[in-house]
Order: C-alpha cells, then structure tokens, then sequence
C-alpha cells in the first residue's frame, strides 16, 4: 500500500469514527427525548380534559425547510418543518407547504388557526424531528405556561 492509499484509508477511518460519535450522540438525544415529551404530552391532555385549557395551537420555531422528494414536473415549492404544542394534541411538528405557510403567517392566526390540519404527533414523526422537539421543550412549555395564567408557575 502506497502512503498515498495509506492517507486515504486513514481519512476514510476517520469519517467513520466521527459518523459512529454523532450517531451516538443521536440515539443518546432521542433516548431523552422519547423519555420526556410523551408524558409532557399526556400532562397536557389531563389538562384540557380538566377544563382547565381551551383549544389552542402554540407554536415554535420552524426546525427543517426542505424541498419535497423529486417527482416528474418537479415541484414550485418546498416543506416546512415546524415545532409545535397543540392543545389537547401536544408537542408535534407542523408540515406545512412553503406557499401555504408563508401566505397563512401573513395572516392574522393563520398559522394557528390551520394548525391541527398540519399536525403530526411526536409519536409519529421522523427520530431527527423528535430530537429537535426535544431541544425546543423549554419554549414550547414557557408559552404554555404563559397561556396558563398561572402567577406561581
């Protein structure tokens, strides 16, 4: 083997050690997320059952724009991936359309207002989205309890 073939092996172990770490990493983050957003979830339904919510969408930062998957004509637009809490529905991302979303934001409570037609359940969504979740909780449960009213939380 030639230095050269030597380097590029090198390299090539390298990347693979650093893919290996992150993929550790991730499953380390999904690992957390798995354990605290179901029943962050559940404790918002026991909420809303209560009476004590009413119906209501809050709504976090967008966490992935992305085009859609290739088909034949293509596409004029993309997606956007977007953190949310829906009461009673609980934390889930919003898929929205680029278009749809950027008209609806113009809006006064569009995004809200349409939010449960966009809504997958944290159970549901992609692992890489449920670690994104994760990461944004503590806004999403911050405007939660602002919605509250609840002086002592």
């Amino acid at each position: 083997m030639s230095h050269t073939d030597s380097f590029i092996v090198s390299e090539i172990d390298d990347v693979l050690e650093l893919l290996r770490l992150r993929m550790l990493r991730f499953r380390h983050q999904l690992e957390i997320a798995e354990a605290r957003v179901p029943s962050w979830n559940q404790l918002v339904r026991d909420l809303w059952r209560s009476g004590l919510l009413p119906q209501s969408a809050i709504l976090g930062r967008v966490i992935e724009t992305r085009p859609y998957t290739p088909m034949a004509g293509g596409h004029a637009s993309g997606q956007i991936v977007q953190a949310s809490l829906l009461i009673p529905g609980g934390v889930g991302v919003l898929l929205w359309d680029t278009e749809d979303f950027v008209l609806l934001a113009n809006a006064p409570d569009g995004l809200e207002s349409d939010a449960w037609a966009h809504h997958i359940p944290f159970e549901s969504c992609q692992p890489a989205h449920q670690v994104a979740l994760a990461e944004q909780l503590p806004l999403l449960i911050g405007r939660f309890v602002r919605l509250l009213g609840w002086p002592d939380c």
